[in-house]
C-alpha cells in the first residue's frame, strides 16, 4: 500500500502539524505502508534529530519566493540556534519579526489562507509532471497551512475517483480568520469538505460547530484523530530522575494574548511564598516583560527544538497547560505532557473543558479554573507533594497507550 501525503508543515518545522505527521508517517510505515511526502525545501532540513522509516520518501519543493527568503533569513540570523534567547530580546530581531508578520498579515488579507499559499503553484506543477495518482491508494492532506487543502481540492477536481483524506487541526475557517475574507473562505471550506472522501479532526467539539454550519456533514465520513505522544519514547525514559533540587515548573509551547494568556498564572505565582523556578520555552519573547515580575524565579529559554522540549518536560516537577478560550481548539501539547509522565497543572477557561476532565480522570495532575487564587491553590498542592517526594501523577506508559501515535496509526 502506498499513500501520498501533502504536508507543507513537516520536519524540520516544530509546529503541531509537523510533529503530527512526523510521528504518524513513521508509525504507519511500521505497518508496512509506503508514504511519499510532498513538502517544502527548508534550509534547516539537514538536522540529524529527525529520523524516518525506510518506507518514507520525501519530495522537497521550492516554497515560493517570500517564504524562501524568510526561511533563509531565519537560518542566517540563527533564530533557532543556541544563542536565540539573547537574539530574541534585541530590537533588531523584534523589528524584523514585526516586518515579516506585517507582510504575512497583508498577504493573508488577500490570498486564500495565508502567505504560504504561494507554494500552490510550485507544488501543483510538480504534482502534474511527476506524480501518477494511480500508483497510490489514497491522498492525505495536512492543515495548517491552508495550501495543503487547496492542493487536495485541486487534485480531487481533476481526478474525481481518487480517494482523498483531508486532515485538520482547526477547521479550515478558524475563529481567527479575517472577517472580510469569510465570503470566499467559507466557499472554499464548503467545497473542500464536500469533495474530500474522509475528514479527520482533532476535537469532537469541532464537529458540533461544523455540523451546524454545514448540515451535509451529518452524512459525511468523519473521524476524530487527536494529537498524541511517542509511546516508544515514553517507555525508553520511564526510569529517569523525578525530583529537582528546586521546585521546577515548565511551559513549552506558544502563548497568545487573545486566547492563551498567562496573566493569571503570573499573578498566582507572584502570591506563593516558597522557592520555585518557572521555565518558559518557545517563541514567547513578547511575554518576557510580563514574567519579569517574578524576578530570578523565572527563566526564558527561547526557542528549543522538539527533542530538547521533550527532555525539559521529563526533567520538570510540574508541566503547565493553559487551555484555549475556544472549545474547538485543544493544544496538542497536553498529550506530550502526558507522555512525559510528569504532573500537569491544567488551567482551563471553562470548568467543563474536556482536557481538564481527562487530566482529572487519569489522575495525572490538577485541573483548575483560569483564576489566580485557583491556580495558586493548585501550585501549593503540587509543592506540598513535591516536598514529600510524592508524585501527583500516577499514570504509567501502559495507562495512556491509547493516546499514543503508535496506537492512533492503527485506528
Amino acid at each position: 500500500m502506498r499513500v501520498l501525503l501533502i504536508a507543507y508543515s513537516f520536519p524540520p518545522f516544530h509546529d503541531a502539524q509537523s510533529l503530527r505527521w512526523y510521528y504518524l508517517v513513521n508509525a504507519l510505515s511500521e505497518l508496512d505502508i509506503k508514504i511519499d511526502v510532498i513538502t517544502i525545501k527548508h534550509p534547516f532540513e539537514g538536522g540529524g534529530s529527525w529520523k524516518f522509516h525506510k518506507n518514507v520518501y520525501i519530495f522537497r519543493l521550492f516554497p515560493g519566493p517570500i517564504e524562501y527568503f524568510s526561511l533563509k533569513a531565519k537560518k542566517k540570523l540563527e533564530v533557532e540556534g543556541a544563542g536565540n534567547v539573547n537574539l530574541r530580546k534585541t530590537a533588531r530581531f523584534k523589528l524584523m519579526k514585526s516586518l515579516y508578520w506585517g507582510l504575512r498579515k497583508s498577504a493573508g488579507n488577500i490570498l486564500p489562507g495565508d502567505i504560504r499559499t504561494e507554494w500552490f503553484f510550485f507544488a501543483a506543477k510538480f504534482l502534474r509532471r511527476n506524480i501518477r495518482l494511480e500508483n497510490y491508494s489514497c491522498m492525505i492532506t495536512s492543515h495548517e497551512p491552508w495550501v495543503d487543502s487547496l492542493l487536495g481540492l485541486y487534485l480531487k477536481k481533476t481526478n474525481s475517483n481518487f480517494r482523498w483524506i483531508a486532515d485538520f487541526g482547526d477547521p479550515y475557517v478558524a475563529p481567527y480568520m479575517p472577517k472580510h475574507k469569510l465570503w470566499y473562505e467559507n466557499f472554499l471550506e464548503k467545497s473542500i469538505y464536500k469533495n474530500a472522501d474522509t475528514l479527520l479532526f482533532t476535537n469532537e467539539n469541532i464537529m458540533d460547530h461544523l455540523k451546524k454550519k454545514y448540515p451535509f456533514l451529518q452524512d459525511k465520513k468523519i473521524l476524530i484523530l487527536e494529537q498524541g505522544f511517542s509511546y516508544s519514547s515514553c517507555i525508553k525514559n520511564m526510569g529517569m530522575k523525578r525530583r529537582n533540587n528546586i521546585f521546577t515548573l515548565a511551559y513549552t509551547g506558544t502563548l497568545y494574548r487573545d486566547f492563551r494568556d498567562p496573566s493569571n498564572l503570573i499573578k498566582a505565582l507572584s502570591m506563593v511564598d516558597f522557592e520555585f523556578k518557572l521555565l518558559l520555552a518557545g517563541k514567547n519573547e513578547a511575554f518576557v516583560k510580563d514574567f519579569a515580575f517574578l524576578g530570578n524565579r523565572f527563566e526564558f529559554l527561547g526557542f528549543i527544538d522538539h527533542f530538547a522540549a521533550l527532555k525539559l518536560q521529563r526533567n520538570s516537577d510540574v508541566l503547565i497547560h493553559i487551555g484555549n478560550k475556544s472549545a474547538i481548539q485543544i493544544p496538542g501539547k497536553i498529550y506530550e505532557y502526558m507522555g512525559a509522565l510528569r504532573p500537569i497543572l491544567c488551567i482551563n477557561y471553562d470548568n467543563e473543558d474536556r482536557i481538564g476532565k481527562l487530566v482529572k480522570e487519569l489522575k495525572c495532575g490538577i485541573p483548575c479554573s483560569n483564576d489566580p487564587l485557583a491556580i495558586k491553590h493548585a501550585v501549593e498542592t503540587f509543592y506540598s507533594t513535591w516536598q514529600n517526594n510524592d508524585n501527583t501523577s500516577t499514570i504509567t506508559c501502559k495507562d495512556i497507550y491509547c493516546y499514543s501515535w503508535e496506537n492512533k496509526a492503527r485506528i
